[in-house]
């Protein structure tokens, strides 16, 4: 019997070697998306200048503000479609972005960025390529109920102590509890997200999309608050095409085959 499930392992480590598999930098199809998505977000992004500096210049954005949120439409569009390329534009977005909030002193959001969504990126890279069986593309998953209940417990610790811990670091702040709360369920979904889990679409969804388009607004980064709006859609939009890769997988598809399905 112990010989037979040795062979059966081998067996099917030796399947899921030869199965296809996601090259570091995307498959050519992968590429084409990227450079689409680029081009996308960019006509959207000069859209929304151009209707500020006419109708509300006090709302133009910045250069960072600008870039952070072109490189950031980008990334969310290909991570719906679990697009490898995600990671490169994730990794200009958040340095863009993080150095935009500490200019407006959304700390949480400035250190959330640069001290954990960079050295993430990577780790996520690798993840989506090579972390399934065989180092193969790493499949799309659900939770079980207790680490949902886990995740949810933890984002509710994580806000009260990093919103004690930014107050220690850099003093009062106009909204630490509600800075504090994106950052830690930011943080929840940037994990759940890179190890493919289909709750991480619910968690981007409400306690940080919506969360965020109010704190955004309070603050008067407006793009950014618009930028959310339109992650609502899309984040809506990645929950539906990473239910459709987890029914493919059932169906018997590999992650990479059904990741080109979705």
């Amino acid at each position: 019997m112990d010989d037979l499930n040795r062979t059966t392992t081998l067996l099917a480590e030796q399947l899921a070697r030869s199965a296809p598999r996601t090259p570091a930098w995307g498959t050519s199809a992968d590429q084409v998306g990227a450079v689409r998505a680029g081009g996308l977000a960019a006509i959207a992004v000069a859209a929304y200048t151009a209707a500020a500096h006419r109708y509300a210049p006090q709302f133009a954005p910045t250069g960072l503000e600008l870039f952070g949120t072109w490189s950031s439409l980008a990334c969310v569009w290909l991570t719906r479609r679990q697009n490898i390329w995600s990671m490169p534009y994730g990794i200009v977005s958040v340095v863009l972005m993080g150095l935009f909030f500490f200019d407006i002193e959304l700390v949480g959001q400035g250190w959330l960025h640069l001290g954990f969504y960079i050295p993430v990126q990577f780790v996520g890279w690798w993840l989506w390529i090579r972390g399934g069986a065989g180092r193969t593309d790493l499949p799309v998953s659900w939770m079980s109920w207790r680490a949902r209940g886990l995740t949810v417990l933890g984002i509710a610790l994580g806000t009260v102590v990093l919103a004690w811990l930014f107050g220690e670091l850099h003093g009062p702040t106009p909204y630490p509890l509600w800075d504090a709360e994106i950052v830690a369920a930011s943080v929840a979904a940037q994990l759940l997200l890179i190890t493919k889990r289909v709750e991480s679409w619910f968690v981007w969804l409400l306690p940080i999309d919506v969360a965020a388009i109010g704190l955004y607004l309070r603050t008067d980064a407006t793009m950014f608050a618009a930028l959310y709006a339109l992650y609502l859609v899309i984040a809506t939009a990645g929950l539906v095409d990473w239910m459709k890769a987890h029914r493919a997988q059932r169906r018997g598809c590999t992650a990479f085959q059904a990741r080109h399905a979705a």
